[in-house]
């Protein structure tokens, strides 16, 4: 009897333990990935030149690599922040780090944004099973970016520009 006592309260400890746990929150694969579709009124190298001129200006680091092919393809990788969250009086500055595709033709261009890994505080990675709590900061992030690409090639006032 006294076992059996012992064995209930131990489950009942373990149920008490899980309840409390966190849920893990993964990302599906499609959710890790965005494509945009935008036409412009450049032409090809144009595009090209204003795409490399964009990603230096905003985003290059040392921690950032840009490849340019002449068949209209760009491919970068660089840590974009995400936000600064305190979780129970502690300080979390979060970032992703991005692999992104340009892929350009005369008066068009397609982006394609991937997330690899999200970051805290600059030093250790958080693991895919908490990336769903930050879905939308994600989403909202990836979708800021292309749309400041696209304001930067679409804008006029820019007396470096032919």
């Amino acid at each position: 009897m006294e076992s059996n006592l012992k064995l209930l309260s131990g489950v009942f400890v373990l149920l008490l333990i899980a309840g409390c746990a966190p849920t893990k929150i993964y990302l599906l694969p499609e959710e890790k990935e965005q494509i945009f579709s935008h036409e412009v009124q450049l032409k090809k190298e144009d595009i090209r030149v204003q795409v490399i001129q964009f990603i230096n200006e905003k985003y290059a680091s040392g921690k950032s690599v840009t490849q340019s092919s002449e068949e209209g393809l760009i491919i970068g990788n660089g840590i974009f922040e995400i936000g600064h969250y305190n979780v129970l009086s502690v300080s979390i500055n979060l970032q992703m780090e991005l692999t992104f595709f340009v892929k350009y033709i005369d008066n068009q261009y397609k982006t394609k944004y991937v997330v690899k890994r999200l970051i805290k505080n600059g030093l250790s990675d958080l693991g895919e099973e908490w990336w769903g709590y930050y879905k939308e900061q994600i989403n909202k992030n990836i979708k800021d970016i292309d749309s400041e690409l696209f304001n930067y090639l679409t804008k006029k006032d820019d007396k470096f520009r032919f």
